[in-house]
Protein backbone atom coordinates (compact mmCIF):
# COMPACT_ATOMS: atom_id res chain seq x y z
CA UNK A 1 0.00 0.00 0.00
CA UNK A 2 1.03 3.58 -0.39
CA UNK A 3 0.84 6.03 2.06
CA UNK A 4 0.24 10.19 2.13
CA UNK A 5 1.91 12.64 4.18
CA UNK A 6 1.31 16.29 4.22
CA UNK A 7 3.80 18.67 5.66
CA UNK A 8 1.28 20.76 7.13
CA UNK A 9 -0.25 19.50 10.28
CA UNK A 10 -2.40 19.11 12.78
CA UNK A 11 -2.08 19.14 16.79
CA UNK A 12 -4.15 18.16 19.54
CA UNK A 13 -5.52 21.29 20.75
CA UNK A 14 -6.85 20.92 24.64
CA UNK A 15 -6.33 18.86 27.48
CA UNK A 16 -9.61 17.48 28.00
CA UNK A 17 -11.20 17.22 24.49
CA UNK A 18 -8.20 15.37 23.34
CA UNK A 19 -9.79 14.56 19.79
CA UNK A 20 -10.45 18.61 18.85
CA UNK A 21 -7.51 20.02 17.15
CA UNK A 22 -5.69 23.21 17.12
CA UNK A 23 -5.43 25.20 13.79
CA UNK A 24 -3.27 24.19 10.78
CA UNK A 25 0.89 24.55 11.37
CA UNK A 26 3.29 24.45 8.63
CA UNK A 27 5.51 22.89 10.40
CA UNK A 28 5.45 21.28 13.37
CA UNK A 29 5.57 23.74 16.56
CA UNK A 30 7.05 21.47 18.88
CA UNK A 31 10.96 20.41 16.94
CA UNK A 32 13.61 18.07 18.40
CA UNK A 33 16.32 19.52 20.16
CA UNK A 34 20.10 18.78 20.54
CA UNK A 35 19.89 14.98 21.96
CA UNK A 36 22.63 13.19 24.18
CA UNK A 37 24.92 10.34 23.07
CA UNK A 38 23.32 7.12 24.29
CA UNK A 39 24.85 4.13 25.94
CA UNK A 40 24.12 2.21 23.13
CA UNK A 41 24.32 2.96 19.31
CA UNK A 42 22.70 0.48 16.07
CA UNK A 43 24.84 -0.86 13.93
CA UNK A 44 23.61 1.32 11.22
CA UNK A 45 21.37 4.55 11.00
CA UNK A 46 20.30 6.62 8.73
CA UNK A 47 21.43 10.10 8.16
CA UNK A 48 18.83 11.88 7.07
CA UNK A 49 20.27 14.76 5.43
CA UNK A 50 21.23 12.27 2.20
CA UNK A 51 19.65 9.45 3.40
CA UNK A 52 22.99 7.55 3.73
CA UNK A 53 23.45 4.19 5.87
CA UNK A 54 26.66 5.24 8.43
CA UNK A 55 28.01 3.29 11.14
CA UNK A 56 26.76 3.97 14.22
CA UNK A 57 29.98 4.07 16.13
CA UNK A 58 30.74 7.39 14.05
CA UNK A 59 27.76 9.66 15.36
CA UNK A 60 27.73 11.42 18.52
CA UNK A 61 24.60 12.28 19.31
CA UNK A 62 21.06 10.47 19.91
CA UNK A 63 19.39 8.95 17.21
CA UNK A 64 15.59 7.84 16.70
CA UNK A 65 13.95 4.59 15.48
CA UNK A 66 10.59 4.03 13.04
CA UNK A 67 7.85 1.94 14.10
CA UNK A 68 5.70 0.81 11.01
CA UNK A 69 3.92 -1.50 9.21
CA UNK A 70 5.57 -2.92 5.92
CA UNK A 71 2.13 -2.91 4.47
CA UNK A 72 2.74 0.71 4.03
CA UNK A 73 5.98 0.52 3.20
CA UNK A 74 5.00 -0.40 -0.79
CA UNK A 75 3.63 -3.01 -2.83
CA UNK A 76 4.73 -6.19 -0.49
CA UNK A 77 4.92 -9.54 -2.32
CA UNK A 78 4.89 -12.56 -0.32
CA UNK A 79 7.64 -15.45 -0.75
CA UNK A 80 6.44 -19.12 -2.41
CA UNK A 81 7.54 -20.10 1.25
CA UNK A 82 4.73 -17.97 2.67
CA UNK A 83 7.26 -16.11 4.87
CA UNK A 84 9.35 -14.31 3.07
CA UNK A 85 8.15 -11.37 1.20
CA UNK A 86 9.64 -8.67 -1.48
CA UNK A 87 9.10 -4.93 -1.22
CA UNK A 88 8.13 -3.17 -4.69
CA UNK A 89 8.34 0.57 -4.21
CA UNK A 90 7.00 2.25 -7.29
CA UNK A 91 7.05 5.61 -5.97
CA UNK A 92 3.14 6.21 -5.64
CA UNK A 93 3.94 7.23 -2.08
CA UNK A 94 1.85 11.43 -2.10
CA UNK A 95 3.62 14.14 -0.51
CA UNK A 96 1.87 16.96 -0.11
CA UNK A 97 4.00 19.95 0.13
CA UNK A 98 3.03 23.62 1.44
CA UNK A 99 4.88 26.57 1.30
CA UNK A 100 4.84 30.09 2.00
CA UNK A 101 4.87 32.13 -1.06
CA UNK A 102 6.66 35.09 0.15
CA UNK A 103 5.15 38.51 -1.95
CA UNK A 104 6.89 41.81 -0.83
CA UNK A 105 3.94 43.64 -1.66
CA UNK A 106 2.19 42.12 1.27
CA UNK A 107 4.68 44.21 3.56
CA UNK A 108 3.15 47.34 4.76
CA UNK A 109 5.10 49.52 7.21
CA UNK A 110 6.98 46.82 8.51
CA UNK A 111 4.17 44.58 9.16
CA UNK A 112 4.35 41.12 7.62
CA UNK A 113 0.84 39.83 6.92
CA UNK A 114 0.33 36.24 6.26
CA UNK A 115 1.40 35.53 3.01
CA UNK A 116 -0.29 32.66 0.88
CA UNK A 117 0.37 28.86 0.45
CA UNK A 118 1.61 26.71 -2.36
CA UNK A 119 0.29 23.32 -2.46
CA UNK A 120 2.75 20.85 -3.92
CA UNK A 121 1.35 17.07 -4.74
CA UNK A 122 4.63 14.34 -5.58
CA UNK A 123 4.79 11.15 -6.18
CA UNK A 124 8.41 9.55 -4.32
CA UNK A 125 9.45 6.25 -2.61
CA UNK A 126 8.85 5.57 0.53
CA UNK A 127 12.30 6.39 1.70
CA UNK A 128 11.59 10.30 0.68
CA UNK A 129 8.40 10.14 2.74
CA UNK A 130 10.43 9.55 6.10
CA UNK A 131 13.33 12.13 4.81
CA UNK A 132 10.35 14.85 4.84
CA UNK A 133 9.05 13.33 8.44
CA UNK A 134 12.62 13.82 9.68
CA UNK A 135 13.38 17.10 8.53
CA UNK A 136 9.84 18.47 9.86
CA UNK A 137 10.79 16.97 13.37
CA UNK A 138 14.50 17.94 13.19
CA UNK A 139 15.63 14.57 13.09
CA UNK A 140 19.03 14.06 11.81
CA UNK A 141 19.58 10.38 12.61
CA UNK A 142 17.08 7.59 12.48
CA UNK A 143 17.12 3.60 12.58
CA UNK A 144 14.78 1.37 10.98
CA UNK A 145 15.16 -1.90 9.27
CA UNK A 146 14.48 -1.88 5.60
CA UNK A 147 17.76 0.41 5.34
CA UNK A 148 19.61 -0.42 8.55
CA UNK A 149 19.89 -3.96 7.36
CA UNK A 150 20.59 -5.97 4.58
CA UNK A 151 17.35 -7.73 3.88
CA UNK A 152 19.19 -10.27 1.43
CA UNK A 153 21.65 -11.31 4.33
CA UNK A 154 20.49 -14.13 6.55
CA UNK A 155 22.76 -13.91 9.00
CA UNK A 156 22.96 -9.99 9.29
CA UNK A 157 19.35 -10.19 9.57
CA UNK A 158 19.40 -12.98 12.64
CA UNK A 159 22.05 -11.18 14.14
CA UNK A 160 20.25 -7.83 13.99
CA UNK A 161 16.98 -9.15 15.22
CA UNK A 162 18.59 -9.98 18.26
CA UNK A 163 19.45 -6.16 18.95
CA UNK A 164 15.82 -4.84 18.14
CA UNK A 165 15.03 -4.30 21.77
CA UNK A 166 17.94 -2.43 22.36
CA UNK A 167 17.31 -0.28 19.19
CA UNK A 168 14.37 1.16 20.33
CA UNK A 169 15.06 0.54 24.16
CA UNK A 170 17.79 3.26 23.77
CA UNK A 171 16.60 5.93 20.72
CA UNK A 172 15.51 8.99 21.59
CA UNK A 173 12.14 9.05 20.82
CA UNK A 174 10.21 6.57 18.41
CA UNK A 175 8.44 7.67 15.64
CA UNK A 176 5.09 5.37 14.87
CA UNK A 177 4.08 5.88 11.12
CA UNK A 178 0.33 5.40 11.23
CA UNK A 179 -1.14 6.43 7.57
CA UNK A 180 -4.93 6.17 8.92
CA UNK A 181 -4.33 8.79 11.68
CA UNK A 182 -5.97 12.05 9.65
CA UNK A 183 -7.75 15.13 11.07
CA UNK A 184 -11.46 15.35 9.77
CA UNK A 185 -14.19 17.89 9.75
CA UNK A 186 -17.45 16.56 11.10
CA UNK A 187 -20.80 17.25 9.88
CA UNK A 188 -22.28 20.19 12.10
CA UNK A 189 -19.94 22.87 9.53
CA UNK A 190 -18.23 24.81 12.49
CA UNK A 191 -14.98 24.83 10.83
CA UNK A 192 -13.59 22.76 13.74
CA UNK A 193 -11.25 19.71 12.70
CA UNK A 194 -11.10 16.38 15.11
CA UNK A 195 -9.23 13.19 14.86
CA UNK A 196 -10.28 9.66 16.79
CA UNK A 197 -7.04 8.62 18.68
CA UNK A 198 -8.91 5.08 18.41
CA UNK A 199 -7.83 4.93 14.96
CA UNK A 200 -4.08 3.87 16.12
CA UNK A 201 -5.82 1.20 18.26
CA UNK A 202 -7.31 0.15 14.67
CA UNK A 203 -4.31 0.77 12.76
CA UNK A 204 -1.92 -1.46 10.63
CA UNK A 205 0.10 -0.49 13.06
CA UNK A 206 -1.98 -1.34 15.78
CA UNK A 207 -2.91 -4.89 15.07
CA UNK A 208 0.64 -6.30 14.56
CA UNK A 209 2.63 -8.09 17.56
CA UNK A 210 6.23 -6.76 16.72
CA UNK A 211 5.40 -2.77 16.55
CA UNK A 212 3.24 -3.34 19.62
CA UNK A 213 6.70 -4.73 21.29
CA UNK A 214 8.30 -1.86 19.82
CA UNK A 215 6.00 0.52 21.28
CA UNK A 216 6.28 -1.43 25.04
CA UNK A 217 10.30 -0.79 24.78
CA UNK A 218 10.52 2.26 23.77
CA UNK A 219 11.00 5.54 25.90
CA UNK A 220 8.79 8.31 23.75
CA UNK A 221 6.62 7.73 21.04
CA UNK A 222 5.57 10.22 18.76
CA UNK A 223 2.60 9.49 16.69
CA UNK A 224 2.95 10.73 13.06
CA UNK A 225 -0.50 10.91 10.82
CA UNK A 226 -1.34 11.76 7.28
CA UNK A 227 -1.90 15.19 8.49
CA UNK A 228 -1.70 15.06 12.34
CA UNK A 229 0.73 14.38 15.47
CA UNK A 230 0.29 13.86 18.33
CA UNK A 231 2.79 12.36 21.36
CA UNK A 232 2.46 9.30 23.74
CA UNK A 233 2.08 11.84 27.05
CA UNK A 234 -1.05 13.35 25.72
CA UNK A 235 -2.73 9.73 25.01
CA UNK A 236 -1.21 8.25 28.56
CA UNK A 237 -2.85 11.76 30.25
CA UNK A 238 -6.03 12.95 28.37
CA UNK A 239 -7.35 9.88 26.74
CA UNK A 240 -11.07 9.05 27.92
CA UNK A 241 -11.96 5.72 28.85
CA UNK A 242 -15.31 5.55 27.02
CA UNK A 243 -17.78 2.65 27.25
CA UNK A 244 -17.68 2.12 23.62
CA UNK A 245 -13.70 2.47 23.59
CA UNK A 246 -12.81 0.78 26.00
CA UNK A 247 -10.31 -1.79 25.24
CA UNK A 248 -8.89 0.45 22.84
CA UNK A 249 -8.52 3.20 25.31
CA UNK A 250 -6.79 0.31 27.67
CA UNK A 251 -4.68 -0.71 24.92
CA UNK A 252 -3.45 3.41 24.23
CA UNK A 253 -2.85 3.83 27.47
CA UNK A 254 -0.77 0.95 28.19
CA UNK A 255 1.72 1.81 25.60
CA UNK A 256 2.46 5.21 26.40
CA UNK A 257 2.15 5.62 30.11
CA UNK A 258 5.50 6.18 31.47
CA UNK A 259 7.02 5.08 33.04
CA UNK A 260 6.29 1.80 31.81
CA UNK A 261 9.07 -0.83 31.00
CA UNK A 262 8.24 -3.87 29.61
CA UNK A 263 10.48 -6.38 27.86
CA UNK A 264 10.39 -8.98 24.85
CA UNK A 265 9.59 -11.63 27.21
CA UNK A 266 6.20 -9.84 28.66
CA UNK A 267 4.97 -9.52 25.04
CA UNK A 268 5.66 -13.04 23.88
Amino acid sequence: MYLTYETRQYVVKGLYRPNMLSKLHIHPPQRFGPTSEPTYKPTKLVRVSDMQVVKGSDISEGYFALSYSHNWSGYVISGENGKDSIREDDGLHKLVVYEEKVDKRRLTRGRKKPHPLTRTVKHVKFEAIIQQICKDFNIKYIWYDQMCINQSDHDEKMRELKEMYLVYRHAHCTIALIPELRAYSPRDKTGVKWMSVYDIAGSEWGKRAWTLEEALVSRNLLFVGRNVHLWSHTIATHTPLDTTHTSDAEYLRGICQKPLRWTTSTVL
